[in-house]
């Protein structure tokens, strides 16, 4: 049952991945999931990926997989961590 469903959020826009390159410092992930909880969406994975390589040290990846209301939202949510200054490629 849950994979139908995950199949039809999929197919209707509402799953959004993302990767998020930003600062490794303490605090740092809290403050982006905060900015996520604020916007309504729905973490289902996390990725903290703290030894890339080709990055420096005080730099981190973090891959989100979220749930959203729909596709506007998916933009809403892309739009809003941009404006925060978050560096993020769309997966």
């Amino acid at each position: 049952m849950g994979r139908i469903i995950r199949k039809g959020l999929i197919k209707n826009g509402r799953i959004l991945r993302i990767r998020v390159k930003m600062e490794d410092v303490p605090g740092s992930l809290a403050k982006l999931l905060n900015m996520v909880a604020g916007l309504k969406a729905n973490v289902l994975h996390i990725y903290h990926y703290r030894s890339v390589r080709d990055i420096p040290l005080y730099v981190t990846h973090v891959e989100l997989e979220m749930e959203t209301r729909s596709s506007s939202h998916v933009n809403e949510v892309v739009d809003q961590l941009q404006k925060a200054g978050y560096d993020i490629k769309q997966k």
